[in-house]
């Protein structure tokens, strides 16, 4: 387990404190101890929704998708070490740090503070991963919601993999989100979320194996 916040076990229920806090003791989490880790992260980054600018918020962030999912991690004190991978987007990196340790997944339902990876959301992109959001929820009809960093700051989407094609149901409820814009021209192409989505990334479990 690599934190730079403490982490306390009393009784058997787990208590996150805040780094001004030692000695960290490190014993083996229990699940609902990670669930509350889990649900901190999330509100870290909700908190940051409509922020354009992350660089005056803390020097752990940088002004991009990767950066910011790394940043809500970091400012929490999470101790996030990656490989340095010859990739031509920073999002593929961080896929490429989880991958080789196992912590990719497709399937089954996301976990909050999970990542979500999302391939060819640019042009010319080769089929590559290039881009990458934090799962905040999931609702009972499967729509994951997904926070990111794009042109427009940090902001909030929806991914129904159900109908990965579909944007909005028949009330009125949206399913997936835009992630591409469609450029001028003819031809068809994968715009919304659902189409474009890769795989969820354990980013949790990445740093505290």
């Amino acid at each position: 387990m690599r934190l730079r916040a403490p982490l306390i076990i009393l009784a058997g229920a787990i208590v996150g404190l805040s780094a001004c806090v030692s000695p960290m003791v490190e014993v083996e989490e229990t699940r609902e101890g990670e669930a509350v880790r889990r649900e901190e992260i999330v509100q870290q980054g909700l908190g940051l929704v409509g922020s354009r600018d992350l660089s005056i918020q803390d020097d752990v962030y940088r002004n991009d998708c990767s950066g910011f999912v790394v940043g809500v991690y970091r400012s929490l004190g999470y101790d996030v070490d990656l490989e340095y991978y010859d990739s031509r987007y920073v999002a593929e990196n961080l896929f490429r740090n989880l991958r080789a340790r196992g912590h990719v997944y497709t399937g089954t339902r996301p976990k909050k503070a999970d990542l979500a990876f999302f391939k060819n959301t640019v042009e010319n992109s080769g089929n590559r991963v290039t881009h990458v959001g934090l799962v905040a929820d999931v609702d009972q009809e499967e729509t994951v919601l997904i926070m990111h960093y794009s042109s427009k700051g940090v902001s909030l989407m929806r991914m129904n993999l159900q109908t990965p094609g579909l944007h909005m149901d028949e009330a009125g409820n949206v399913l997936n989100d835009f992630l591409r814009k469609k450029p001028p021209g003819p031809g068809e192409l994968q715009l919304l979320n659902g189409e474009l989505f890769f795989m969820y990334g354990d980013l949790y479990r990445f740093i505290m194996n």
